[in-house]
């Protein structure tokens, strides 16, 4: 593997999706806005959640994390996430049995926008994990 390598850049700019928004071009408008100019090459990945989202597609996450063991569930967690307190991530990932672990990064909002290098990190450590933690 000498040689290869990954770099992951988060697109700024990105609102919370809503039902009907249109990620094509809430995608295009914010990497315009960045002077993000994507080349031949790269990869853009898009999650699932906010195609949902913008699909008005929703479910209680409590009603199934449960069910992905015995795959391996790993989280990175904000100390001050706007949106999901550390206390409903830590009820998720009791509920969802082995193997499952949890980082807690400690940043000022759900972006980690004062503190990217420790997510990036914790990213990093959580990729490794996952793939440890495979069922054999």
């Amino acid at each position: 593997m000498a040689g290869r390598h990954i770099v992951l850049t988060a697109v700024p700019g990105i609102p919370l999706i809503e039902p009907g928004d249109d990620i094509g071009a809430i995608v295009l408008e914010s990497l315009k806005r960045a002077s993000i100019v994507p080349r031949d090459s790269d990869v853009l990945v898009i999650a699932q959640k906010i195609m949902s989202k913008a699909e008005g597609r929703y479910i209680n996450l409590r009603d199934v994390v449960a069910s992905v063991a015995p795959l391996p569930l790993a989280a990175i967690h904000s100390t001050n996430d706007e949106f999901v307190p550390v206390s409903q991530a830590r009820e998720l990932l009791a509920r969802a049995g082995r193997p499952s672990t949890l980082w807690v990064v400690p940043a000022r909002d759900h972006r980690f926008s004062d503190n990217r290098p420790e997510f990036e990190r914790r990213l990093t450590e959580a990729f490794t994990w996952i793939e440890q933690n495979q069922p054999r």
